[in-house]
Order: C-alpha cells, then structure tokens, then sequence
C-alpha cells in the first residue's frame, strides 16, 4: 500500500480522491440538493469547498490541497476536538478510547489492516471499486480551430454559438456557451470515425501494470 498525503506527516484531513468529487452544485439532483441543505446547516465541509473552489460549471470542483488544508486546520484549532493521531488496526481498539459509539470514515486513511478487519466483520469478498480512465492530452496537439470552451449539460449546443461567432467574424475566445455563459471545459468533437479511433488508440496505449490488491473482481452493484 502506498501511503497517500492523508497517512504521511503532517497529517490532512478530508482528503478527496478528484477535484470534483463533491459533484453537482444544481438542486435539481440528490447531489446538489443534500448540499444545499449542508450549508443552510453551517457544514463545515461546504465553507471549505467554497474557500477552495475552482471553475467547473455546475460542478463543485475544490483544490484538494486547499479544501483538505482548510478542514485541517478548522479541526486542529476547534476547542472540542481531541485529534489522536495513531493508526487503528480493528475496530475493537477504537473503543480503547473510552467510546461507546464510532463513526467509521477512514477513507484513504484506511491502512490494510483495517479494510481486513471491516472485509471480515462485513463478510465480504470485496470492498473494490471501478473508476473510468481518464486520458492526458498535450494540449499542443488539441486543433483549436474546432475545440470550444463550454460547461456540461448546456441547454443548447456551444458548438453552434461558436460557428456563428466564426460566420460574423468574432474573436471566439474566451467565448460564452450556450447558456450565456464562458465555459469552463474544452470540448473536442470527434466524428464516428474519430472516435472508435481514439477508443483503438486508448487501448494500444501504454498501461499502469496492476497491483495485487487490483484483481479485478466482478461482481453486481
């Protein structure tokens, strides 16, 4: 197990896997309305992602060295907080501590001794999880005379607003999206053709080798 930044000195907490691990800021999904709710409630995890916030579109998307550094701090300084800063093997040492009740949220902080101890209390076989591939692109490469900035989930297509600054004779950069607004992300249309040939392309590509704990195990979610 390679330690993450949470588990090496100094020690941070709420570490995020992604920048945009918070999801949506719209209260039109589950997602964005349970954090509508968390800051009418004064979450301190929301007052961090504000304080960190990066450019996403309808995303909460956090610098996740600003967001954690944030929370950090709050709860070292926080008068109430005892931090005990050791590493918890099972469960059962947790309530050492003179406990009677414990919230399990070790994310990333999960050493493998744990994850054993939670898999055996559990019964399971698994605590895996699968995450889509994102690829790298040398932007020197992208042909900006066809990319266009806009944010997801527009209402109407950005694309178009960009060939009808073209037609006119506009400078398109920094250009709105559909919605009116600049966009955040840089799209790259592909045709059918392009695309099964970046898909071919993807798999040919050079791959990061498996580690033991990275069998893969299929199983129905």
């Amino acid at each position: 197990q390679t330690p993450t930044p949470a588990q090496s000195e100094p020690h941070h907490f709420s570490e995020l896997v992604c920048s945009n691990s918070l999801k949506s800021k719209s209260r039109l999904n589950p997602a964005g309305l349970l954090k509508n709710e968390m800051q009418s409630l004064g979450s301190l995890m929301i007052v961090a992602a504000q304080q960190s916030e990066v450019p996403a579109g309808e995303a909460l998307a956090v610098d996740r060295e600003l967001f954690s550094g944030f929370i950090t701090k709050t709860l070292r300084n926080h008068p109430r907080i005892k931090v005990i800063e050791s590493q918890i093997h099972s469960i059962d040492e947790v309530f050492g501590y003179g406990v009677d009740k414990v919230i399990i949220a070790t994310g990333p902080l999960t050493a493998n001794a744990l994850a054993e101890d939670l898999r055996m209390r559990t019964d399971s076989q698994g605590l895996y999880f699968y995450d889509a591939i994102a690829p790298i692109i040398d932007g020197d490469t992208i042909d900006q005379s066809i990319a266009f900035f806009a944010n997801r989930k527009t209402k109407t297509t950005a694309r178009d607003a960009k060939l009808k600054l073209l037609q006119a004779g506009t400078d398109t950069s920094g250009a709105a999206d559909g919605d009116g607004e600049v966009g955040h992300y840089l799209n790259l249309p592909l045709n059918k053709d392009e695309y099964f040939a970046f898909v071919e392309a993807i798999k040919g590509g050079e791959k990061v080798p498996y580690h033991d704990f990275e069998e893969p195990r299929f199983f129905n979610g």
